[in-house]
C-alpha cells in the first residue's frame, strides 16, 4: 500500500468516525463559556499537542500509536457537543485549525504503518537494520520537526482565528 492509500484511508476514518459521532451523541446545548485566549494559550496548546504527539511518535514503535491517532479524531468528533456549540458552527469555525490537527494525526498514522512495515520486512529478511535506523533519523530529523512546525502554527490558528471566530458567530446569536 503506498502513501496516498494511506493518507485516504486515514481521512475517510476519521471524517467516517467524526461524523457517526455526531450523528450518535446527545449534544450538549448548554455553551460553555468560550474564553478569550492570548499567546500565552498558543503556547500551551502547542507543548500539550506536541507533546502527546511525541509520545504517539515513541508508542509508534511498539505499534501502540494507533490509540492515540484514534483519540485526535474521538476529540473532534465530541468537540461540539463539549463546547455545548452547534456542529455546524462548531466545525465552520475549527476548520482552520482542525486540518491541521488532522493533518498532524495523518503524518503520524502513515508513519506508524511505514514503521509497522518496516518491521513486518525486516523480520522477513527483506530489509536490513541500517533501513530501520535510517528511517528513524529521518523522522528525528525531518518529520518531528515538522510535526511540531504544523501543531505550532495550529495553535496560533486556533488561538487567533478560530476562538475570535467562533465568538464572533455566538455574539450574532449563532
Amino acid at each position: 500500500m503506498d502513501i496516498k492509500r494511506y493518507i485516504s484511508l486515514y481521512f475517510i476514518l476519521s471524517i467516517t468516525i467524526i461524523f457517526i459521532i455526531n450523528i450518535f451523541i446527545d449534544h450538549n446545548t448548554e455553551i460553555s463559556d468560550i474564553a478569550e485566549l492570548s499567546f500565552m494559550d498558543v503556547f500551551y496548546i502547542a507543548m500539550n499537542n506536541i507533546f502527546f504527539t511525541i509520545f504517539a511518535f515513541i508508542l509508534s514503535l511498539f505499534g501502540l500509536s494507533f490509540i492515540f491517532i484514534f483519540k485526535i479524531i474521538f476529540l473532534i468528533g465530541y468537540g461540539p457537543s463539549i463546547a455545548g456549540i452547534n456542529p455546524i458552527i462548531y466545525y465552520f469555525s475549527s476548520i482552520s485549525h482542525g486540518l491541521l490537527e488532522l493533518f498532524v494525526g495523518c503524518l503520524l498514522f502513515c508513519f506508524s504503518i511505514q514503521f509497522l512495515k518496516i518491521i513486518i520486512d525486516y523480520t522477513k529478511g527483506y530489509v536490513m537494520v541500517e533501513t530501520i535506523k535510517y528511517f528513524l533519523i529521518k523522522t528525528v530529523k525531518y518529520t518531528i520537526p515538522f510535526v511540531c512546525l504544523v501543531i505550532f502554527m495550529g495553535a496560533l490558528v486556533e488561538v487567533y482565528i478560530s476562538n475570535k471566530l467562533i465568538k464572533f458567530i455566538l455574539s450574532i446569536g449563532g
